[in-house]
């Protein structure tokens, strides 16, 4: 079973609970935008459907790579800003969903990737909020290198 939870709405967040992506939740349905994290592939494909035609944005991290942890909690206050509401966003454990990051052509963290119908329409590496926030406000059609953590 695909594994998801939704984040928190007060900051700061706690470590929210891993669903199972199997479960009928609010957190996997993709109504509204949002923060939604996922560690396995089934989970992933799952909050990707549920968005349907909403912008995606994917927070490819790893729990060792500082800039990550850095640009996170910027991540997840986004994730709560009504001014991006109608989009959907995920943050994905590269080190426990492998294939996902794989599939995605990670290859440094972070990496935010903009997925359209499950399409890629754009990405931003590295940890910038103005990067981010330019990416959000484009409809994730940009291509933008910042800080980051080269994957070996």
């Amino acid at each position: 079973g695909g594994k998801c939870s939704a984040g928190s709405i007060v900051p700061p967040p706690p470590p929210p609970p891993l669903l199972d992506g199997s479960a009928d939740d609010a957190a996997a349905s993709g109504a509204g935008g949002g923060l939604t994290h996922c560690v396995d592939s089934a989970g992933f494909q799952k909050a990707v459907e549920a968005a349907g035609g909403m912008l995606v944005v994917v927070d490819a991290y790893a729990d060792w790579c500082g800039p990550c942890r850095m640009i996170a909690p910027v991540f997840e206050e986004l994730s709560r800003s009504p001014e991006y509401a109608h989009i959907k966003f995920i943050k994905l454990d590269t080190e426990r969903a492998p294939a996902v990051a794989k599939q995605l052509k990670i290859k440094v963290m972070p990496t935010f990737v903009f997925l359209k119908h499950g399409e890629q329409v754009g990405y931003v590496l590295g940890a910038s909020e103005k990067s981010l926030r330019q990416g959000l406000d484009a409809d994730g059609k940009v291509g933008l290198c910042n800080q980051l953590c080269v994957v070996s």
